[in-house]
């Protein structure tokens, strides 16, 4: 229940009070319209007051003037606001014949005071903008973003501009609660994704009016590359699009993950300040290799005719990895080979990679060539050339291991030098 027949004074002592306390001038006007009601202040004259004392007032009684005692009232102030909404053109002279119970001086004083209006190319407009005029002044900076990806210079040169009496009126703030203010659900987020994936960026916002918009952007050092407005794309690669999951997630869609598209993402809401959440992408190429038993990377495998060819290759980098290793010998599959024989292959799978191993049983020459292992679908191939070699001095070679192909020629000259000095 609200509080019936207050005094002027008393109100403004509870403006003061809100204001002392830190309160903005909106919260203010909505607690003199919950203690007061109709009966109340109006929006324009709680704002006047709410100035008055922020810059230093005290007294919440009238000013005294000399002359005549003034008539103005909040009540006529507000009908002044209404008229100046109404018809941004009109004059203090047509403003004083409409209020000819105050005088030209005070009208002015009214208008450019109170009120907050400066004259400008024959039009009244506010001297400040309010959140919902830069709201607009961006969502039309994205507009005309958005025709000139499309139409190029001939957007351009289709503008028409003129004086600022031809353009649209601007709209002053309006009165009511003010809505709440939106925020994100989610903190911001390091996502990790597979290369060749398709990847999900979140952006799930509460409290959003119809007013504002959600985009996407990606910021590579100080450029910003704008992919989403709202429901729409804008972004020049057709892998990124907007995948919108009711109630409230504003889901950015990338398909088929390549490094370079690994950094950082902006979801932003085009409040006032703007709300940003970031989103770090990381893209996890996979790492495929063959290698000996001490784990280097092998180049070239030697093996003698009739031994056991053993080939290990390590997969990392591939967080679950999912899928089987393929060992290939040139172009043939050997993992459900069954015509040649003796052919076996083991594979772990870990929580990042797979480690494969593959056995040929009693190798001959036809075994001599390169073999490769890829985890289908995931990573690519890596080669090995084994070499399995007949008769020749078992000094030249390790059994199951790697030598230099160099070494039975330097084993031959050390024997020939040491023949040669004799």
């Amino acid at each position: 229940m609200s509080i019936q027949s207050p005094a002027k004074c008393e109100i403004r002592s509870v403006i003061r009070y809100l204001v002392w306390k830190g309160k903005t001038p909106v919260e203010v006007y909505n607690e003199v319209k919950t203690a007061y009601g109709d009966k109340g202040m109006n929006r324009t004259s709680v704002f006047k007051w709410c100035r008055e004392f922020k810059n230093g007032r005290t007294s919440v009684h009238d000013d005294q003037r000399s002359g005549r005692p003034s008539i103005l009232t909040d009540d006529i102030v507000e009908k002044i606001e209404n008229a100046l909404r109404d018809d941004r053109r009109l004059t203090v002279d047509e403003l004083s014949a409409m209020f000819p119970q105050i005088s030209r001086s005070l009208l002015h004083e009214t208008i450019t005071e109170t009120l907050g209006y400066r004259k400008l190319s024959a039009r009244w407009v506010p001297k400040q903008l309010t959140d919902q005029h830069k709201l607009n002044q961006v969502e039309a900076g994205q507009e005309f973003l958005r025709r000139y990806k499309l139409h190029g210079d001939e957007f351009l040169r289709s503008i028409v501009t003129g004086d600022v009496y031809e353009v649209e009126s601007i709209v002053t703030e309006t009165g009511g609660t003010p809505e709440p203010r939106p925020f994100f659900e989610d903190p911001e987020s390091n996502i990790t994704v597979q290369l060749g994936a398709q990847v999900y960026m979140h952006c799930r916002v509460q409290n959003l009016q119809n007013t504002l918009k959600v985009s996407w952007v990606r910021r590579r050092g100080e450029e910003l590359h704008l992919l989403t407005i709202g429901l729409d794309t804008y972004a020049s690669d057709s892998r990124f699009s907007l995948a919108f999951e009711k109630p409230n997630d504003w889901r950015l869609l990338l398909r088929s993950a390549t490094e370079r598209d690994a950094g950082l993402y902006e979801c932003q809401v085009s409040a006032h300040p703007p709300l940003i959440r970031t989103v770090h992408l990381a893209v996890s190429v996979p790492k495929v290799e063959i290698v000996d038993e001490h784990g280097a990377t092998a180049g070239d495998k030697f093996y003698k005719a009739g031994s056991t060819i053993e080939l290990k290759c390590v997969v990392s980098n591939i967080p679950q990895p999912t899928g089987y290793v393929t060992w290939r010998h040139g172009s043939r599959t050997l993992n459900y080979d069954t015509t040649r024989g003796g052919i076996s292959v083991k594979t772990d799978m870990g929580a990042a990679g797979a480690v494969s191993r593959l056995y040929i049983a009693n190798a001959n020459k036809k075994d001599s060539g390169n073999y490769s292992c890829a985890l289908a679908n995931v990573a690519a191939a890596t080669i090995v050339s084994v070499h399995v070699l007949n008769g020749e001095n078992p000094a030249a070679m390790q059994h199951g291991g790697t030598t230099a192909p160099r070494a039975t020629f330097i084993f031959t000259v050390v024997i020939s030098l040491s023949s040669f000095l004799r």
